[in-house]
């Protein structure tokens, strides 16, 4: 196992840090890894990487006071436990991304790779990619409506299989599901004035509501819902 401790302090304005975990990588809470530009320039780019992923530090990849793009943050492995925060905004510029990219995706519940409550945190420090080699399975409503920050940042999930068995709502931002989803609950998505697209197919014997008042709703599969 690799272990980066709570008392690790890395910091490389607008760099780039990987670090490749031996077997497993362990970053604990308190540690802090900031990439972000100072007054002109983009953030960072870090990759955590390993077989098994556990993540509980912090991550910071601003873009510039004045001027400048959020960076870029992939936490990935096998299996990926995400407890940490990650803040790619941009104060002058367009906000980075979060990419957590395990083999299986679960949003709470049991056996969690992240917790309803870190997606509404990380939405609040900028867009979040959730991407999985298998599936995703959304065991718990993600309301991120009201959370503070998190206004216009996006929420993607990719995967082969998507299993929607609660809500999604953002504070404006675009809601991506890219993937066979699957309901298996009455489930709404909820963008405000975001864009919600949906891949590919939806199916199961389930109500499907979407709200996005002011954005665009789109669906990519070749039966739009069947039931």
């Amino acid at each position: 196992t690799t272990t980066i401790s709570a008392d690790t302090q890395v910091v490389s304005p607008g760099g780039q840090v990987s670090i490749e975990g031996d077997g497993a990588l362990l970053v604990e809470a308190g540690s802090v890894i900031d990439v972000s530009a100072v007054e002109n320039g983009n953030g960072g780019e870090v990759t955590l990487n390993s077989a098994a992923t556990q993540f509980d530090g912090t991550v910071l990849a601003r873009g510039g006071s004045q001027s400048g793009d959020g960076g870029f943050v992939e936490v990935s492995g096998r299996s990926v436990e995400f407890g940490g925060y990650v803040d790619t905004r941009a104060p002058n510029g367009e906000t980075g991304m979060l990419l957590i990219d395990p083999v299986t995706v679960n949003i709470g519940g049991a056996s969690s790779t992240i917790s309803v409550a870190t997606v509404l945190s990380q939405l609040g420090g900028g867009n979040v990619s959730l991407s999985a080699d298998n599936d995703i399975n959304v065991n718990e409503t993600v309301d991120a409506s009201g959370t503070s920050g998190a206004n216009t940042h996006s929420l993607t999930l990719t995967a082969p299989a998507i299993n929607l068995g609660a809500n999604i709502l953002t504070n404006n931002g675009a809601v991506s599901l890219s993937g066979a989803v699957t309901l298996t609950s009455d489930s709404t998505v909820s963008a405000g004035s975001g864009d919600v697209t949906f891949s590919r197919t939806v199916n199961g014997a389930y109500v499907l509501t979407v709200n996005n008042s002011g954005g665009t709703t789109t669906f990519g599969g070749t039966t739009a819902l069947t039931s």
